[in-house]
């Protein structure tokens, strides 16, 4: 049996088998490729969230906490808060005056809307269909590669950064050394890193997981 143009009804079924393998072998290929740009815009998202808590600080003058935890089954989440006072004389939480200070008299916690000495400024969960599904793991790896599941930035007007694993700096030191965020996957020897450095920058890096450079 010949079809039009001189092709056999053989080499038609031959043409559709190939296409039907290709197909079935990129399609896997391409769901990986989206599952990997997810992972690279979370790790630009929380670069974006950091820089923006630090611009804030030195904009406002104010005390900028970030607060992390996660490590889990998903990405991790993150809140951030401006420490606040309030003009004498107002009632709490109607004027909302910025604290220039990580350490005390700011009083974090409880990190919680009851909290009038805070103002929760933004939040991002990791934790959705996507990250769960794709086995993101985020943690918070310090200058000792010890890796952390709940850790608190504290950023000052001056631009400097302060790690705490409560939500007390009083006894904090600034960063002196870079820190990271990691972000891995399930079965992926690739992490996406997002450098927290002593100087306030915030870079993402691709990297091998196990790798110990920054």
């Amino acid at each position: 049996m010949r079809l039009r143009r001189g092709f056999s009804l053989v080499e038609v079924m031959v043409v559709v088998i190939i296409i039907g393998i290709t197909s079935a072998v990129a399609i896997p290929s391409y769901s990986e490729l989206l599952t990997d740009r997810r992972v690279q815009d979370d790790a630009s998202q929380i670069s974006s969230l950091l820089r923006e808590a630090r611009a804030r600080a030195m904009a406002r003058g104010s005390g900028v906490l970030v607060a992390f935890t996660g490590g889990g089954g998903g990405g991790g989440a993150f809140a951030v808060y401006e420490s606040v006072t309030t003009m004498p004389g107002m009632l709490p939480g109607v004027n909302r005056v910025p604290l220039g200070t990580c350490r005390s008299p700011s009083r974090w916690a409880p990190l919680a809307n009851t909290n009038a000495n805070i103002w929760l400024l933004t939040s991002a969960d990791f934790t959705g269909t996507r990250d769960v599904h794709a086995g993101l793991r985020t943690v918070y790896r310090d200058q000792g590669g010890v890796d952390l599941t709940t850790v608190y930035l504290c950023f000052t007007p001056t631009g400097r950064v302060y790690q705490s694993a409560t939500p007390n700096f009083d006894g904090a030191q600034p960063l002196a050394a870079s820190h990271q965020f990691v972000l891995s996957r399930t079965s992926v020897n690739l992490a996406r890193r997002v450098l927290v450095t002593s100087a306030g920058t915030f870079r993402v890096r691709s990297t091998p997981l196990n790798t110990g450079v920054l």
